[in-house]
């Protein structure tokens, strides 16, 4: 330990529109469609599919993360998005 952030660890904020996203995603326990559905019905909580797509392109990340992949190439997952 340095005491200081490893560069991994280093990311902008997030943006305000996302911070409810990121809320849902913290909160639901399983990333499928049916813990999502469950989450939804269970919460009241209003979840466009839009939202639906965002929070599995984040658990994704996660786990991709969790296996080991560096952030570059987890963004080299995505790069169909640009």
């Amino acid at each position: 330990m340095t005491g200081s952030k490893q560069s991994e660890l280093i990311y902008p904020d997030c943006p305000p529109e996302f911070s409810e996203v990121l809320t849902h995603f913290h909160k639901i326990s399983d990333v499928t469609d049916i813990g999502i559905l469950a989450y939804k019905d269970l919460m009241q909580a209003e979840i466009t599919p839009e939202e639906v797509e965002l929070i599995k392109d984040i658990d994704y990340i996660k786990r991709a993360v969790i296996n080991g992949k560096k952030p570059d190439q987890v963004m080299e997952l995505f790069s169909w998005h640009n």
